[in-house]
């Protein structure tokens, strides 16, 4: 009777230890994911900035150019009409907008749907200097130095983040 009982004791603290693993490499790989996808959005401003330097007009900013002018990570896939297909799953698509009101697109938007909570998480308080705003799921922060914000500026929206892969992050860049 006590072997039986030893042999159940046994067992269950092994596949314990296998689920607390399990879980602890998941959780690995989700932050891994979330890293690489932060580091690819800071690599495509940071192109952006270098092939529109000093030029503040993007009117003619599309999914197309920025992957003609190598803008876009070259992990992201480009699909003609609809964007990128990142690696980590998702898409993104980039856009000129107006900034601070105005009159040209002196600013660009970067889309990036379909993210996991992970990844969202991760860039839920991603932001540059140049950076106008960011919104996670329609909740937006915005940089004081571009006239609108508060001092709370950044703030990080992790908690906007849902659980699945249905979160989206808009960035909006004004051109430096």
């Amino acid at each position: 009777m006590w072997n039986i009982i030893a042999t159940l004791l046994v067992l269950a603290l092994v596949a314990g230890g296998s689920f607390e693993a399990y879980e602890q490499y998941g959780s690995g790989a989700n932050t891994q994911s979330g890293q690489n996808l932060e580091m690819e959005v800071a690599q495509s401003i940071a192109t952006m900035n270098s092939v529109y330097g000093g030029n503040a007009d993007f009117s003619n900013l599309t999914n197309s150019s920025a992957y003609t002018d190598k803008i876009a990570p070259s992990s992201w896939t480009y699909a003609s009409g609809s964007g990128f297909t990142l690696p980590e799953g998702g898409t993104a698509r980039f856009a000129p907008t107006s900034v601070n009101g105005a009159s040209t697109q002196n600013g660009y938007t970067l889309t990036l749907s379909n993210l996991k909570s992970s990844e969202c998480s991760a860039l839920g308080g991603y932001y540059t200097s140049s950076t106008v705003s960011v919104s996670v799921n329609g909740t937006a922060a915005n940089n004081p130095s571009f006239g609108g914000g508060s001092a709370t500026w950044p703030k990080n929206l992790a908690s906007d983040c849902t659980a699945g892969g249905t979160n989206t992050i808009v960035f909006t860049q004004i051109g430096q």
